[in-house]
């Protein structure tokens, strides 16, 4: 009896064959690593339970080969800083209403300036008496101008203008800038004078 379960177990093991996931799973494992990884452990689920196949040494193959395309890539381009998240800040000013950002701030380093193209968005003038920022490195109004004649306003800026706004920083460094404004501004006409805050973002070169 015993010699008659040994001759069946051979016949079983002869009769073994690779399953095609797992043939798949190596070869996807180069091409399109999430795949090959689950054909691989689909294949290697089928033979545990399934006697008549075998090849399990393809699924580990495609399951190590896999994550390394996957991996390997991903820590290429973290080394040499494409993926850093600094570089992938999105430049950005926001300002609340009636202080429009007409485009992204510029950001002069060497000069330690920021200037912003603006709107007027008031319905009437308005003057811009005092700018803080969140570290106090940043606050003194240069200049605005307005550009429909590209003349500087050093008391009103008219209503619905476009003006491009000069902040003066203590000390910009190069790298990923962020900083919280809070900008006084009166309305020129009923004299109201109200605080409007904002945001700039951006990464200096």
């Amino acid at each position: 009896m015993q010699k008659n379960m040994q001759k069946k177990i051979q016949k079983v093991s002869g009769e073994q064959k690779i399953p095609i996931l797992a043939i798949l799973s190596l070869v996807f494992g180069f091409i399109l690593p999430v795949v090959g990884i689950v054909l691989g452990i689909v294949a290697l689920i089928q033979i545990k339970n399934d006697n008549q196949y075998k090849g399990k040494g393809f699924a580990i193959a495609g399951i190590v080969v896999g994550f390394a395309f996957m991996i390997v890539p991903i820590a290429f381009l973290a080394y040499f800083g494409v993926l850093d998240p600094a570089k992938m800040l999105p430049e950005r000013a926001m300002f609340d209403m009636p202080l429009g950002v007409i485009e992204n701030p510029v950001i002069d380093a060497e000069a330690n300036q920021i200037s912003i193209a603006m709107m007027n968005n008031e319905g009437f003038g308005i003057r811009l008496s005092e700018i803080n920022s969140g570290e106090g490195d940043c606050g003194d109004v240069v200049s605005w101008y307005v550009e429909q004649d590209a003349a500087e306003y050093s008391e009103t800026i008219p209503s619905n203008s476009i003006f491009i706004l000069t902040i003066k920083c203590s000390d910009i460094k190069k790298g990923d800038f962020y900083e919280d404004f809070t900008v006084r501004m009166r309305n020129t006409e009923s004299g109201a004078e109200r605080e409007i805050a904002g945001n700039i973002r951006a990464r200096v070169n």
